[in-house]
Formats: C-alpha cells, sequence, structure tokens
C-alpha cells in the first residue's frame, strides 16, 4: 500500500511540473521577481484557490447545460492539449526529425483532432461529458496549482532560513588575501579533459571555482581542487571546507520553483539538506543578479548563467579572475 501512494504521489509531482512547464505558469514565473514569492502564495491561497472550486461547483456544470457547450468544451482541450502538442511538437521535430518521433506526433495529433471532431459533439451535453471536463479540469488546473502551492511554502520557508542566516554575514567573495592569492573559475566544457592536461597548474590556484555535476575524475587534466561550488541546490557538497553557492535561485520566482519543482517528491529533503548546519551555502542576492541582466542587456525573459554569475561576483573583489573550460561552443 506504501508502495502504491509512494508512486502516485511521484506520479502526480512529474505530471504537475511537465504541464505547468509546458503551460503558462512556468514561463509566467520568468517575469517575476523570486522576492515575491510570499505575495504569489498568498494570491493562489487567498483568491486562486476560491475561484478554482467555484469553477467546479458552478461553471462546470453549466457548461454541461449550455448551448454553447461544444465551444467551450473546444476552447478548453484547445489551451490543456491541442495549442501545446502543437507548439512542442513542432519545436521537437525542428531539432530532432526523425521517423519515429514524427509518427509519434502524427499519432498524436490524430488522436486530438479525432477528439475535437467526434468525441466532443458526442460528450459534450452529457454526464459523462460533465465528468470528464471536471477530471481534465483537475490535471490541468488543480494538480498543478497544488503543486505550486507546496512549492512555494518551501521556497517562502528558505528565503526565511537564508534572510536569517546569510544577513550580516561576510560574502564568500572576499578581496584577494595578497598577490599570490588567485582565482581559477572552471567550466564544464569537453575541452577540460580533451585538451592539454593541465591539472597541476589548475591545482597552483589559490581558489578554484566548479559548478554543478563537474567531475575530478582525470586529475591530471581536471586538477581535483574544489573550494567553491555553483550548483543548482540538488548537488551541492556536504563538506564545509567547500562554499556551496547558489547563483540562481533569486534570478526569477521560476529559478526559485525549480529548485524544488523537477523534484518536487524530495521537497522537504532539499530543504533540509539546504539549512543543514554542515552546509556552508551561499545565496547570491536578487539585487546583484537583477543588476547584473541590466548590465549584460538581458532581455526581460532572459537570465545570466551560473558562470556569468560566478564571475561577476567574484570581480566585484578582484581585479581578474582566470578562467578554463568555457569555451563550449
Amino acid at each position: 500500500m506504501g508502495d502504491a501512494v509512494a508512486l502516485v504521489w511521484q506520479v502526480l509531482c512529474k505530471w504537475s511540473y511537465y504541464v505547468s512547464l509546458l503551460g503558462l505558469k512556468i514561463p509566467m514565473g520568468l517575469l517575476l521577481k523570486a522576492s515575491h514569492a510570499r505575495h504569489v502564495l498568498a494570491f493562489l491561497v487567498v483568491a486562486w484557490l476560491p475561484f478554482l472550486a467555484y469553477c467546479h461547483a458552478a461553471l462546470l456544470p453549466l457548461v454541461q447545460t449550455a448551448g454553447s457547450a461544444r465551444a467551450i468544451w473546444h476552447v478548453l482541450f484547445a489551451v490543456w492539449v491541442t495549442l501545446l502538442l502543437q507548439t512542442v511538437g513542432t519545436v521537437i521535430l525542428l531539432r530532432a526529425f526523425s521517423p519515429r518521433v514524427f509518427a509519434t506526433f502524427l499519432c498524436a495529433a490524430v488522436g486530438a483532432a479525432c477528439f475535437h471532431w467526434l468525441a466532443i459533439p458526442a460528450i459534450a451535453n452529457t454526464a459523462i461529458g460533465g465528468v470528464l471536463l471536471h477530471a481534465l479540469f483537475a490535471c490541468f488546473e488543480d494538480v498543478p496549482i497544488a503543486a505550486w502551492i507546496y512549492c512555494l511554502v518551501y521556497v517562502v520557508r528558505l528565503q526565511d532560513h537564508v534572510h536569517s542566516k546569510q544577513s550580516g554575514r561576510t560574502s564568500p567573495f572576499r578581496e584577494p588575501e595578497n598577490k599570490e592569492d588567485c582565482l581559477l573559475i572552471v567550466g564544464n566544457a569537453p575541452t577540460v579533459t580533451d585538451g592539454a592536461p593541465l591539472g597541476s597548474m589548475m591545482d597552483s590556484f589559490t581558489n578554484v571555482v566548479r559548478f554543478n555535476q563537474y567531475s575530478v575524475s582525470r586529475p591530471d587534466h581536471t586538477g581535483s581542487k574544489v573550494n567553491f561550488h555553483f550548483c543548482n541546490g540538488r548537488n551541492f557538497p556536504s563538506s564545509k571546507t567547500v562554499t556551496a553557492v547558489l547563483p540562481l535561485f533569486n534570478a526569477s520566482l521560476t529559478h526559485a520553483i525549480y529548485l524544488y519543482m523537477p523534484h518536487l517528491e524530495d521537497a522537504a529533503d532539499i530543504y533540509a539538506n539546504l539549512t543543514n548546519t554542515k552546509v556552508d551555502a551561499w545565496f547570491v542576492e536578487e539585487e546583484r543578479i537583477l543588476e547584473l541582466r541590466r548590465k549584460i542587456g538581458c532581455r526581460l525573459w532572459q537570465i545570466p548563467t551560473s558562470g556569468m554569475v560566478a564571475i561577476d561576483s567574484f570581480l566585484s573583489k578582484r581585479q581578474e579572475v582566470f578562467l578554463h573550460g568555457f569555451n563550449f561552443f
């Protein structure tokens, strides 16, 4: 029984993430500051949840008996399925065209078209159609909103923790202690291991910065030294000798949510690990990220990369930093 409940929970978590990703919820979050998380949470609980309840209690039953039921069904199904299928399918076909992918997309498109042409006229004004409409509304509206509320609770709790622990604390981006104090920022480009073996030179730097799921499995090429680990919060170090830096948590509401959303079932563990006293974690401030966006001319929906945030953060206290492994393209 416990395994079945856990499986259902994981399925709901994954479903809510992909519906939010393919719909408007996650893209819209890019336009909001991470610091607005508390206000968005309050809006969803105070206003949006009652609206969803009103839809189930009053609006959806009205669709079942309305003369325009077919038109409403077509619009809702198009928003939930057809338009997303067309948009995502077009992007996938343009980037990864193959007979198998095309056949899969074609079958899905034919299925959606048949539902519009055959199923909706048959069920629009029936009891079965009413039950199905409630079920679809729950899948595409209720479940994702519940997931957002669950995530936002942990986002706000983490923001409160960071504010209490990081306020007044000395930033890890410090000025050099002496002339020999030099810093190397290492990207994850393949040339780190494909190029000349520079591992010993990399380890000679006073501080070495690495990113996400870096590898030091080939120390002759990669070196083995790590002083700063810039990561998304799910693959952070547990050693206090390494400073974990979360560069993009405060970049936007979407990035704050993204700390949990792909692995919603692990939200409690992620929060517990990030607030563990054994972890030396630093969250790059929202003001610094927003200023960097203005400095490099990001568009409304764009944010700097983790590498750019690292370079900017260290250059705020140093006259120079050294780069290696950033020639991805």
